[in-house]
């Protein structure tokens, strides 16, 4: 919150940029007015907030929601009705581990107050009784209860669990009896909701439901078209719907249209048309236009309805696609080196410029792929880094070290190629020469002890300068820099000076603690240097990661819906609460398969299956998917982590073993079983995984030598595998089940 012009700014996760989130009201800026709740909303409290009947004292009296996913703002709280210090709210603090808000005022003395803040979903008994001339058929999903009442009529419950603000349905098949023309009837005798108050539990809130009516007349119809099935951005969406009423009376109603993506979420309400008098029997069409300006590449519907105030008469959808024309360039690349020689022995900083050319493609799942080749044109170096997700116009720099080590003199070549999973988007080439100096050939050589460590613990790097020249080199000045690559800057510097003679090396440890992560995952490098010819030159370096402590108690399950090809669901199931929920968004377009958590950095990783696979990093919090790197195989659909932290998948051809950092799979052990579930043992001695054949399924055991059948004709077909603690076996069923097996 600025104290300069009563904005509120919104800043994200990489501290890179920031935006105007808020502007609507006027704070004092005493204390702390402004906190998040535990779902993505703010709660805020003004002291003028443009509310006509709310009189404004100069002090916080109000209490302000902004929900984060709707841009919705609305007051929640007027304090005084509570209790008169709260006339002056100036602080507010969100207690996550008891899901309240605590407020402090700073009237009589100072208040604290306690709020109970429901975050997520809420539970819901939704209640339907019956009348005696509508059956219900069927009922997706199926009633919790169904109790007889005493006039003939039943009563259907739903226990509706974690319904939030995107709501539940319940769908009904109804059977009208003995309907008449011009008859309208109720779909049921009485239906409402009842969910607790958390103020007060015993007290638990009804609320009363609608009952929609069924008007017995001929049917009316709505066939809608468009003038193309695809259009690029900024174009026009022409549309026609053909209203046909086959009554003999005229109708009068409204023609609603809406866009929607392809989660049914709506993109564009177009304005209402007004259907007036239509005789029948006849049609008549009507006319509409839309404009794709730059809303995102991809499949979306239009949905029309037909409506007047008493029902729904008809409703009709027409899919299209909004496309980036494949004529045109979707990026651009521009690479450019620090330097346009090297010595021998020294650092290249290769910097990417991506730039987007398109104004409605999101590029999400593309990497940058370097490629270097020495002076014979033999590739010495290869490494991939993901570019995260490019809106469209917007534009990413990426800067990705190389160390040269006594690299011969000459020319050498970079190429970059950035590529999603099956499409090149953008390439170039540049080059640097090496030349050698004799007198200063000092090379030097970093080791971290751990490639991967957590914030309690202490690293060591062990740097060694080596004398390769033809003098002796008093009193060299060198540095040793502890650098967050994340952030590009220096987080310590330690200086020395030391004497070489002519072919002599020198050793020393420097151990790094009390990291201060600014990522769920950091990187970090310990970076050697010396002034040679009066310049800083870097000699080597090396990578590793930290990552905060984690709890050595987990109570979440992971894991992956996918019912098509291309539809994949993350989701996540609480051991605790027992709630099963949608992680992140439907993933069109990918087959995510292979699913494990990293034992040493709790980390979720995945794997496509079909075409060809590719490794990616989930985030456990909102299911964001970042691709890592191309596994070289096809049909991944497995991975398990060895207790000592590296990776394994079953691939189409056998067992593969993948580095987590890139994505490549190395081929260790040849056999064509088709194996869909893989977990080691705790001991990391057996690998066992799953086949199945029609409704049955083999389990099978690898003991780094041979792949062996442990038992046979298992009932269901296995398609997750996973270890517990105890060395019992879970896996999970195309049923959507869970067996237990020892």
């Amino acid at each position: 919150m600025l104290n300069s012009n009563n904005k509120i700014i919104k800043i994200p996760p990489d501290g890179k940029s920031s935006s105007m989130y808020f502007d609507q009201a006027q704070f004092e800026f005493e204390g702390v007015n402004v906190t998040a709740d535990c779902s993505n909303n703010l709660l805020f409290a003004p002291i003028v907030y443009f509310n006509p009947l709310r009189k404004h004292i100069g002090e916080e009296t109000t209490l302000v929601q902004l929900i984060g996913d709707t841009g919705e703002v609305r007051e929640v709280l007027y304090g005084p009705s509570i209790d008169p210090a709260m006339a002056d709210m100036d602080v507010l603090f969100y207690d996550r581990f008891n899901q309240r808000l605590l407020i402090w005022t700073d009237r009589n003395n100072g208040k604290i107050f306690s709020f109970p803040v429901i975050c997520g979903g809420i539970d819901v008994e939704a209640h339907l009784i019956t009348r005696g001339d509508v059956n219900i058929e069927s009922t997706d999903p199926a009633p919790t209860t169904v109790q007889d009442l005493e006039n003939g009529n039943k009563e259907y419950v739903w226990n509706l669990s974690q319904v939030d603000n995107q709501g539940q349905k319940v769908q009904l098949n109804l059977l009208f009896k003995d309907l008449t023309e011009g008859e309208r009837r109720g779909a049921a005798t009485e239906a409402f909701l009842v969910f607790n108050n958390s103020f007060a539990p015993d007290e638990p809130v009804q609320v009363p439901l609608t009952i929609p009516t069924l008007l017995a007349t001929r049917q009316m119809q709505i066939v809608p078209t468009l003038s193309e099935e695809r259009y690029g951005a900024e174009a026009p969406v022409d549309i026609q719907v053909e209203v046909i009423n086959d009554s003999d009376t005229d109708f009068n109603g409204t023609l609603e249209l809406t866009i929607v993506d392809s989660d049914d979420k709506p993109v564009a309400q177009l304005p209402p048309i007004a259907v007036t008098d239509l005789s029948g029997p006849a049609s008549a069409p009507y006319n509409a236009q839309w404009n794709t300006t730059t809303t995102y590449a991809g499949t979306y519907k239009l949905v029309s309805r037909l409506v007047n105030p008493d029902r729904t008469y008809d409703e009709a959808e027409r899919l299209f696609e909004i496309f980036h024309p494949e004529t045109n360039a979707l990026l651009s690349l521009k690479t450019t080196l620090d330097k346009d020689s090297y010595h021998s022995s020294e650092a290249i900083v290769i910097h990417q410029r991506v730039e987007s050319l398109s104004s409605n493609t999101l590029v999400d799942d593309a990497l940058i792929t370097i490629t270097i080749t020495d002076p014979s044109g033999q590739v010495i170096h290869t490494e991939s880094q993901a570019l995260g997700q490019l809106p469209p116009n917007g534009i990413k720099e990426i800067r990705m070290p190389y160390m040269l080590n006594q690299a011969e003199k000459g020319t050498y070549t970079v190429n970059v190629v950035v590529a999603d999973s099956d499409t090149q988007l953008a390439n170039q080439t540049t080059e640097f020469s090496v030349e050698n100096d004799l007198n200063l050939a000092v090379t030097g050589q970093v080791k971290t002890l751990e490639e991967r460590l957590t914030t309690e613990q202490t690293q060591t790097c062990i740097q060694t300068l080596i004398n390769e020249g033809t003098t002796d080199l008093t009193e060299l000045p060198i540095k040793v820099l502890l650098m967050d690559l994340d952030t590009l800057g220096t987080v310590q510097t330690h200086t020395a000076l030391l004497n070489l003679s002519q072919g002599s090396s020198q050793s020393f440890p420097l151990s790094f603690d009390n990291f201060n992560p600014t990522h769920t995952e950091s990187h970090y490098a310990c970076v050697l240097q010396a002034q040679l010819s009066g310049f800083w030159q870097t000699l080597d370096f090396e990578n590793f990661t930290v990552t905060p402590a984690t709890a050595s108690e987990c109570s979440t399950v992971y894991a992956i819906h996918d019912q098509d090809l291309n539809d994949s669901q993350l989701f996540s199931y609480d051991l605790n609460s027992q709630i099963i929920k949608p992680l992140g968004p439907v993933y069109w377009g990918r087959d995510l398969e292979g699913l494990d958590i990293a034992p040493d950095t709790s980390r979720l990783y995945a794997s496509t299956g079909k075409p060809k696979s590719r490794l990616y990093e989930v985030d456990g919090d909102n299911g964001q998917i970042t691709p890592i790197g191309d596994i070289g195989f096809n049909e991944v659909e497995s991975l398990s982590f060895h207790p000592d932290g590296s990776l394994w998948g079953w691939a189409k051809g056998g067992l593969i073993r993948i580095d987590r950092d890139t994505g490549k799979g190395d081929l260790v052990y040849a056999n064509n079983t088709n194996i869909e579930g893989l977990a080691w043992n705790n001991a990391g001695s057996l690998l066992y995984g799953t086949s199945s054949k029609g409704k049955s399924s083999t389990l099978w055991v690898y003991d780094g030598q041979t792949l062996e059948k442990a038992c046979d004709k298992l009932s269901g077909e296995i398609e997750s595998l996973e270890m517990r603690p105890d060395d019992k076996l879970i896996f999970g069923l195309h049923q959507q089940s869970w067996k237990i097996a020892p």
